[in-house]
């Protein structure tokens, strides 16, 4: 587990499902988002929680929930901030050992759900997960609903720009120049 994520929440996950699936919700405090937002590039994170059921698998553990967050980012156009609701559902599995794929068709037979190596002191940071899936489900180009490209119109305004007078002097459906 890193020392330096900004949402820690670990789990030892032998220990944990010993006696059985386990449930865990976690949510970063004010000071974990505000970390987060500044490592994500987002203007602001006003929530992020998370909760997870883990199941015992060879050793290791099977772990599903969901993560949701409240995110603002900046519009890639206009820099107006775009709020959203961010909902993403986790399945990942961690083992001891790991499987080693030696080809490309290897990879490709297990449908990219290859399980993650368990680290050696059997410790996973739950937040740090929440964390990654959220950044995942990020809109890689939030885009405000009033933003326009530069150079492009509104609707119900006419072209502007150096070709819009050619525009103009194409013919149109039904006209016999």
């Amino acid at each position: 587990m890193s020392a330096t994520t900004e949402f820690p929440r670990p789990v030892a996950i032998p220990e944990a499902v010993a006696n059985g699936p386990l449930r865990r919700t976690v949510e970063a405090t004010e000071a974990e988002r505000e970390a987060l937002a500044r490592r994500f590039g987002l203007e602001a994170l006003d929530d992020l929680r998370a909760t997870f059921d883990l199941v015992e698998v060879d050793g290791g553990a099977a772990v599903t929930g969901e993560v949701t967050a409240d995110v603002v980012q900046a519009c890639v156009i206009s820099l107006e901030p775009v709020r959203a609701h961010i909902r993403a559902n986790v399945d990942v599995v961690f083992l001891p050992e790991v499987p080693q794929v030696e080809s490309d068709a290897d990879e490709e037979a297990t449908d990219g759900d290859l399980p993650e190596r368990l680290p050696d002191d059997g410790i996973v940071d739950l937040g740090e997960l929440a964390a990654q899936y959220m950044a995942l489900a990020l809109d890689p180009y939030p885009r405000h609903p009033d933003a326009v490209l530069p150079g492009s119109t509104a609707a119900g305004e006419a072209p502007a720009g150096p070709f819009a007078a050619l525009a103009a002097l194409k013919p149109k459906p039904g006209d016999h120049r």
